[in-house]
């Protein structure tokens, strides 16, 4: 396990680089958001999605930090497409797969749970060009992480990205499938 300063991370176009290819190649990271420090990977790798739920402790359906609004155009479905306006934001959209099979590791049913954090890693995790599992570091039902010191000392991935103290307050919730928009959380 390595950790890097998110400073590092901004300073460094070398370790930008390093970081998606390592995403890339299955590995797992911390990483600050705009709400809580997530844990993700590459969400078209089903090895690295498993390995993800097996840390987690969990078979929930997990969200997505979208690569970019034409990848959510491409695949995903609302009757509620005026609220995409409002990323990046702390909203994470619940929103109706075009293809159900779509990333069915992540999300196996016919929805699925879309975010653009507003926040300078989004950037860098939208370079990959591929959707990455977002999920709170925690095992499954355990406390929000708002520093790193506050992991669970067994929640082992290959990166952290410290950034510091982060607000105790996870996404909004907000399921735009049907034609009543509700919140969830």
């Amino acid at each position: 396990m390595k950790i890097i300063s998110w400073q590092d991370v901004q300073a460094t176009p070398t370790l930008q680089e390093d970081l998606k290819f390592e995403l890339l190649k299955g590995k797992l990271i911390i990483y600050p958001t705009d709400t809580i420090y997530g844990i993700g990977c590459d969400a078209t790798n089903p090895k690295a999605v498993k390995k993800l739920r097996e840390l987690k402790q969990t078979d929930a359906p997990l969200s997505v930090i979208a690569p970019s609004m034409e990848w959510i155009d491409e695949h995903c479905d609302s009757r509620h497409r005026e609220r995409l306006k409002e990323l990046p934001a702390k909203l994470t959209f619940i929103m109706d797969k075009k293809d159900t099979d779509l990333l069915k590791d992540v999300a196996p049913h016919a929805s699925i749970g879309v975010r653009i954090p507003d926040h300078p890693i989004t950037q860098l995790l939208q370079a990959t060009g591929v959707p990455i599992v977002t999920t709170s570091a925690n095992k499954h039902g355990g406390r929000v992480c708002t520093s790193i010191s506050q992991l669970d000392s067994d929640l082992y991935v290959d990166y952290i990205i410290d950034a510091g103290e982060l607000s105790p307050i996870p996404s909004e919730v907000w399921d735009i499938r049907d034609k009543d928009a509700k919140k969830l959380r």
